[in-house]
């Protein structure tokens, strides 16, 4: 019974500071929204995967797509150097 009291008492005190703690501030930029898209999984028609980003996240990986794939600005129609 003390055992059982004992570990109770350690729970409590353990699982405190988690019940005082601030939830962490949200941010009301547009770049920090949450968007979330079901990507279709390869080898099911019903099956999909959902990927939740911020849009930031999503437009750096829409930039380092076309970095990869060579479709940049300049590759679409031509850029002015400055100085040329």
């Amino acid at each position: 019974m003390v055992r059982n009291c004992a570990i109770l008492a350690l729970l409590v005190m353990a699982a405190a500071p988690a019940f005082g703690e601030a939830p962490p501030a949200r941010s009301n930029a547009p770049r920090d929204k949450m968007v979330c898209k079901n990507f279709p999984r390869i080898g099911s028609l019903v099956a999909q995967n959902r990927v939740c980003k911020t849009r930031a996240d999503w437009q750096k990986d829409r930039d380092m797509m076309r970095v990869q794939m060579g479709v940049t600005p300049c590759a679409i129609q031509p850029c002015e150097m400055p100085g040329k």
